[in-house]
């Protein structure tokens, strides 16, 4: 059975909480879902494919009909996570600050998990820009909030976004992939932060 990690990001952006249009289509797909994720502008779910496709379907139908204005859809083939071997090798990508990758994403560089012949998943190692530049924007973020940005609550991954795109992170060689991570989040949530970010009107001054 295939294993997917499915995600639809919604708009109308609305700083803070989930808006109307994302908590429905969190209720209607996710709710009961212990892999479900939450998040202002989108949710994640992950299970079997018919499983994941059949609650994202009544998950756009909510969010339709409780104000969304747009709706993207991404799918991803994840490895059998059931398998013993895989289990042990997320853990210890994991612990190395890398990550499991499906069969269809293996890259030359990449670490192959392999059982019995069959491949099953591939073992990406962490990788930042070779001058160091971006862990260094990363560090001084990090100190400012006094926690590793995977452990900041949404807002201040947000406020952490906003340091960054400030001090021209996103210049730098796959900043977006690996700040990704860092944080926790898919690469489209990270894009659909940034695009509010960018789109939000500045603040007023007393």
């Amino acid at each position: 059975m295939n294993y997917v990690r499915g995600e639809i990001s919604i708009e109308p952006w609305q700083e803070g909480e989930p808006g109307p249009h994302v908590q429905a289509a969190y209720e209607a797909g996710g709710a009961g879902d212990p892999t479900a994720e939450l998040e202002p502008l989108s949710i994640t779910i992950e299970g079997p494919v018919e499983e994941v496709a059949s609650n994202l379907v009544a998950a756009m139908v909510a969010s339709v009909d409780n104000g969304a204005t747009r709706i993207s859809l991404s799918l991803t083939v994840q490895p059998p996570m059931e398998h013993p071997v895989v289990k042990t090798a997320r853990e210890l990508a994991e612990a190395v600050g890398g990550r499991l990758i499906p069969v269809a994403e293996l890259t030359p560089t990449d670490i192959v998990v392999e059982h019995e012949g069959e491949v099953l998943a591939g073992l990406r190692k962490p990788r930042l820009d070779l001058d160091g530049a971006l862990q260094r924007l990363v560090d001084d973020v990090e100190t400012h909030f006094g926690a590793a940005l995977r452990d900041l609550s949404r807002a201040d991954k947000q406020a952490a976004l906003v340091m960054l795109e400030e001090r021209g992170a996103f210049t730098l060689r796959n900043a977006a992939e690996e700040l990704a991570e860092l944080l926790g989040v898919s690469r489209v949530t990270l894009y659909n932060y940034l695009n509010a970010i960018r789109k939000a009107p500045p603040a007023e001054s007393d």
